[in-house]
């Protein structure tokens, strides 16, 4: 009987130690996200520059803004935004966080009325999208990669020539049903997209892994065909076209990936913007 309340204890001494150790981390993650959530709402949407100290480490760079570091750099970053846009409104779509890594799905408005990139102010209402991760240490920003569709911007910026019919919001969310799977085994099914799909050429992957209504809200496909199409346009274009992973974020049913593509244009493709014979790399 002594042994059988012994076993017991210790089983509940695990399960609590357990339990507490996901609450955790839950909690961190949640609150890794609030962090995030201010520094676009807050300090940018809003100019609050003292909320930098608050918000990122002693770490932190941009390439934004070479040179500066720490809560400085966010500072300076910020300024930049708002002198080329003051009215500029970063709305967060969605966040998923794993670890010390948060992954924010954004939109933003504003309306361009000083210098950017080197382009005079033209008094253009703009909207863009993007994603960004951030890593965070006790709480604080310390490394950001941002991903904004700048192609859309200089379209609007009239920059560069619009094509097609240009919709620059992420869209409507799918009602997605069915059984979600597990965060490991949808960053399983991500990868696969990369390494099987785009590395290795094999279409018959998508067929596997995309669900027949597959929605891509930054490039417009309505059928899965069409995405074996687009896929075969860049391996066409690209001959040695390579994506390595670098991170994979995942939360509940969703999966953020940070990848570099390499590849050289050999091939013909009206869509790819090196000339042939150039080397391609981009991160994304």
């Amino acid at each position: 009987m002594f042994q059988r309340i012994t076993t017991l204890l210790l089983v509940c001494f695990v399960f609590l130690v357990i339990s507490s150790l996901f609450q955790t981390v839950f909690a961190d993650t949640e609150t890794n996200k609030v962090g995030v959530r201010r520094a676009m709402e807050e300090l940018i949407s809003q100019g609050k520059l003292e909320l930098a100290d608050e918000l990122y480490a002693p770490t932190f760079t941009s390439d934004s803004v070479p040179g500066a570091q720490g809560p400085e750099a966010a500072r300076l970053m910020t300024i930049g935004f708002r002198a080329a846009s003051p009215d500029v409104q970063i709305k967060v779509e969605d966040q998923i966080a794993e670890g010390a890594l948060v992954a924010t799905r954004w939109s933003a408005t504003g309306t361009h009325r000083g210098e950017w990139a080197g382009i005079p102010p033209t008094g253009v209402k703009w909207t863009i999208r993007g994603i960004d991760i951030q890593h965070l240490v006790g709480g604080k920003i310390d490394k950001s990669w941002d991903f904004e569709d700048v192609w859309a911007l200089m379209e609007q910026l009239g920059v560069i020539p619009t094509t097609g019919t240009p919709d620059y919001t992420w869209g409507k969310p799918l009602n997605v049903t069915g059984n979600p799977g597990t965060p490991k085994q949808n960053e399983a099914i991500v990868f696969r997209t990369f390494e099987e799909l785009q590395n290795q050429g094999n279409l018959a992957v998508v067929d596997e892994v995309y669900a027949p209504g597959y929605v891509n809200h930054y490039i417009e496909f309505n059928s899965l065909e069409a995405l074996k199409q687009n896929v075969s346009l860049y391996l066409t274009a690209f001959p040695d076209f390579h994506v390595t992973v670098e991170e994979q974020i995942a939360e509940g049913d969703k999966v953020v990936t940070r990848w570099v593509v390499t590849g050289t244009h050999t091939g013909d493709n009206s869509r790819a913007s090196p000339q042939p014979g150039n080397g391609y790399e981009s991160p994304e």
